[in-house]
């Protein structure tokens, strides 16, 4: 179970730094016109998740412990911990996703501007 935990909390660690590493690559004037750096963090989400569904195996096996009044005490007090450590990760998973929903928005809107401000440009060229 402690092994369990290290991997909730570890991967946890892991998206903060994707989401890190998001933030500060849209910041970049290249990437800000960059549909592959919107891509390779969604690779990554969908990565994460993977790892969550794995994990997710193993954390449903504890869920039932079974033992004397001690063991199963000291149990729900592990499985109390290993909870917090996976609501972590899941909560840095949707940090990440809702980061990288509101940078692909952003994209949309600079795509869809920077297209009006040609076929202004455009318009104006052929009419004068």
């Amino acid at each position: 179970m402690e092994d369990l935990i290290k991997n909730y909390t570890a991967s946890a660690s892991i998206v903060l730094q994707d989401n890190e590493a998001l933030a500060a690559a849209s910041s970049g004037l290249r990437e800000i016109f960059s549909r592959s750096v919107i891509n390779e963090h969604k690779e990554k989400v969908r990565n994460h998740f993977q790892i969550l569904l794995k994990l997710d195996e193993q954390y449903t096996k504890h869920l039932s412990p079974q033992g004397t009044i001690n063991e199963l005490s000291m149990k729900s007090a592990q499985i109390q911990i290993l909870s917090q450590a996976r609501s972590m990760f899941v909560g840095a998973i949707k940090n990440y996703e809702s980061s990288l929903t509101e940078l692909e928005g952003q994209f949309q809107f600079k795509v869809s501007t920077t297209l009006a401000i040609v076929a202004i440009l455009i318009s104006i060229l052929l009419t004068g």
